[in-house]
């Protein structure tokens, strides 16, 4: 069926149009370069179906394909939070401002026997399924962990920084505070450790997130002392 992405996979099932519909209308390389640029920019697609350019451009040098892609790799846009449910006019639900999660959200990236490796499409990081791999561990022991860390035959797995755990919060959710239907195992109501030092504090303290609430835990918390033992959830970049 067109259009429709099969949950749990990164095989997506999307049919194309064919050139004599109008979906196949197409935005122009600059069109794009607009609204990355300026992402509140209404554009509107070239009339009609698609039709083969006579030419070359006309109005002078267009933006390449690399200005474009220098922008969308350095761009971090804010994402929603997950809350849905609004308590008072004017509060985050009221609005649900930010970055429409990808549905799905959560695809397979890899597998490797047991091994299962998922990518988050909202932030292109890839997460170990199994979110309890290596029990509780300090902070120094969390990392090298992580480092040294072969899974799903990826072997370049490292400890999320503070704001990547926090990415990955559902703020509308609870006991664990991640996104419904998330395909994640053994994901614990408890604090897991971030690569994040505390700046005011960087030899003794270090951020961890509780998972139960979505919650960082900063300078001047007990909580943050690096030789406290706290869950680790290894992270990669893609590809």
């Amino acid at each position: 069926m067109a259009g429709v992405a099969a949950a749990g996979t990164n095989n997506f099932n999307s049919a194309p149009a064919s050139p004599a519909s109008s979906e196949s209308a197409m935005y122009t390389l600059q069109d794009i370069f607009v609204k990355v640029d300026m992402p509140y920019t209404n554009l509107s697609k070239r009339a009609g179906a698609f039709a083969e350019p006579a030419g070359g451009p006309t109005n002078g040098t267009l933006n390449t394909t690399d200005e474009i892609m220098a922008l969308v790799v350095n761009r971090a846009p804010v994402a929603k939070t997950g809350q849905t449910i609004s308590y008072q006019a004017g509060d985050d639900a009221t609005y649900q401002s930010g970055v429409a999660w990808p549905s799905p959200r959560f695809v397979t990236n890899k597998v490797s026997g047991a091994e299962v490796a998922i990518l988050d499409r909202l932030t292109g990081l890839i997460w170990t399924r199994d979110a309890n791999l290596a029990g509780t561990l300090n902070v120094a022991d969390a990392i090298s962990y992580c480092n040294d860390l072969t899974y799903a035959a990826y072997d370049d797995w490292r400890l999320p920084n503070v704001a990547e755990m926090l990415s990955i919060v559902d703020y509308g959710r609870y006991d664990p505070a991640l996104p419904a239907g998330h395909p994640f195992q053994n994901v614990v109501n408890s604090f897991y450790w971030t690569s994040s030092f505390v700046t005011n504090s960087p030899t003794t303290m270090q951020w961890p997130v509780n998972l139960s609430k979505g919650q960082a835990y900063g300078y001047g918390s007990p909580l943050c002392l690096k030789t406290t033992a706290y869950y680790v959830w290894p992270v990669r970049s893609a590809p």
